[in-house]
């Protein structure tokens, strides 16, 4: 009974040791650090005891939330979609915007009636890397990587930034939009439309 009452003892010891914090692991140059505020970017897990899953590192250029650029009107109806739909003042001007019910934050900009660019400005709707809207600067700099080129936006002001996602010659691609310190909006689709910053009028 006596060896049984030590080797449980040991056995509770050694568990003990495994739940502290300190490993005994020296900080070297390939430790990521990031500090505080950009830690309460990541997500984390549904339960709050674990990481969360990687983050989509390779989502689409010309799809969000089930629809996809090129789709009509009519084809996001049949989808299941409740869609409606702003021509703006001028009847002849072929530039619109479609709003879906279910979705609520997007804007789905038209030409006609096929979708050309997807709008973003509020949080919930995760883009390439996992960056969406809120995320500090740094973070949303870092998921993109070398994918992204840094240009400053001298329409919203000389902090602002954007993140170019754009290969030469691609149909698609991604302009994430920052206040210097967060991303406040991007858009994502034909690269003719988002590579303007211009809205329908």
């Amino acid at each position: 009974m006596r060896l049984r009452s030590v080797a449980t003892l040991a056995l509770l010891a050694m568990l003990a040791a495994c739940g502290r914090g300190d490993d005994g692991h020296e900080p070297t140059a390939d430790d990521s650090v990031i500090s505080a505020e950009e830690a309460a970017d990541v997500p984390l897990a549904p339960d709050g005891d674990a990481p969360a899953a990687a983050p989509d590192m390779e989502a689409r250029l010309d799809a969000l939330a089930g629809v996809r650029v090129g789709m009509t009107v009519a084809q996001l109806r049949a989808a299941g979609f409740q869609v409606e739909k702003d021509d703006g003042p001028d009847p002849d001007n072929r530039c619109g915007y479609a709003r879906i019910a279910q979705l609520r934050a997007p804007f789905f900009m038209l030409d006609g009636e096929r979708v050309v660019r997807i709008d973003v400005d509020r949080p919930g709707f995760p883009t390439l890397g996992g960056v969406e809207i809120g995320m500090s600067e740094t973070e949303a700099q870092r998921r993109l990587g070398k994918r992204a080129t840094v240009r400053r936006n001298l329409v919203a002001g000389e902090r602002s930034h954007l993140f170019v996602v754009h290969e030469a010659g691609a149909p698609h691609g991604l302009i994430v939009e920052t206040d210097g310190a967060r991303v406040v909006s991007y858009r994502l689709g034909e690269w003719a439309a988002v590579d303007s910053s211009a809205e329908c009028l």
